[in-house]
């Protein structure tokens, strides 16, 4: 994240407890609007993050439960 969005020292707030588990954050896009400074908007904002997101060992159960869905479809029709 801290990459996409150029905002120096983001990652500090991975270490923190309420940031570790990300799928418990009830508003996530609210959190990064308030952690950047209002600099994190909503699309530009995820199109900018995206690219840079780990794939393998992401902490959000969600995302690892979504890659794995599309790794699993791919295989499958190929």
């Amino acid at each position: 994240m801290e990459r996409g969005l150029r905002i120096p020292n983001l990652q500090r707030y991975a270490g923190q407890r309420r940031y570790r588990i990300p799928d418990s954050i009830h508003s996530p896009s609210s959190e990064l609007r308030k952690i950047t400074r209002n600099a994190y908007q909503k699309v530009a904002g995820s199109r900018t993050i995206g690219p840079c997101m780990a794939t393998d060992g992401n902490t959000s159960h969600r995302f690892s439960a979504f890659v794995a869905a599309i790794r699993t479809v791919v295989a499958t029709s190929a």
